[in-house]
């Protein structure tokens, strides 16, 4: 591996092995060949963080600082997504941490400091995500996770709170934090989300457990590591 960490993973229709490190992006063939893939960089090699293959067989790829590409497999074309977020002194693109397909037509990109984003798939074109009103799906800017359950709504969890989506409808509804029922996260770095069959949110973080969220109660119970236990 380019990295010893391992940040996202996505497998094409090909069976091909697609992953996400610190040190770039890797891809790993059914033959278990492993080949270090470049992505359009000056200076060293983005850190990739999130993977999302999309329904028309495309990798969308989402970096630490460098933006997001779309690379197609069977052609090896990457392309910048160049409408969303701006460079600063510090970094050459916008922080995308999460990538989730809503629909054939439509891809939603979260960057941290930044917000979500709406891209077209055929165009390339993107746009702040916000509604018809003008305001925005979430309490802050700061994207940790996106996660879209089997029923097509859309979890986004920020520092401050988890909001969940109809990407069919205008609306957004504040479940955990941004003045819903008082509660908030117990930590600000979400890394993952997960709906479970029960109706209740999982919020996975890198060394402090998981936070489990009712959407139908607005209650939160926090899950610390168990002592003893490896990577407790």
């Amino acid at each position: 591996l380019l990295s010893a960490g391992v940040a996202a993973l996505a497998q094409d229709r090909a069976g091909r092995l697609w992953i996400g490190t610190p040190g770039g992006l890797l891809r790993r063939t059914p033959d278990g060949a492993l080949t270090a893939i470049r992505l359009p960089s000056r200076g060293e090699a983005p850190s990739v963080v999130a993977l999302t293959m999309g329904s028309d067989g495309r990798l969308w790829i989402g970096t630490d600082g460098h933006g997001a590409f779309v690379l197609d497999p069977a052609t090896g074309r990457m392309t910048p997504i160049a409408a969303i977020g701006h460079a600063t002194a510090t970094q050459r693109g916008p922080r995308v941490r999460a990538i989730v397909e809503v629909s054939p037509q439509e891809l939603w990109l979260g960057a941290y400091d930044e917000g979500m984003f709406t891209v077209d798939p055929a165009t390339l074109e993107g746009r702040k995500l916000r509604l018809g009103n003008g305001s925005l799906l979430y309490a802050d800017e700061n994207i940790r996770a996106v996660h879209r359950d089997a029923n097509g709504l859309v979890f986004i969890a920020t520092n401050s709170s988890l909001t969940r989506h109809d990407p069919r409808r205008p609306a957004f509804a504040t479940l955990i934090g941004g003045g819903a029922s008082g509660a908030a996260l117990s930590q600000k770095n979400p890394v993952a989300l997960y709906s479970a069959p029960d109706g209740r949110v999982w919020a996975g973080y890198i060394s402090d457990g998981v936070d489990l969220i009712d959407p139908r109660r607005g209650s939160l119970v926090h899950v610390a590591p168990q002592p003893g236990v490896a990577g407790a």
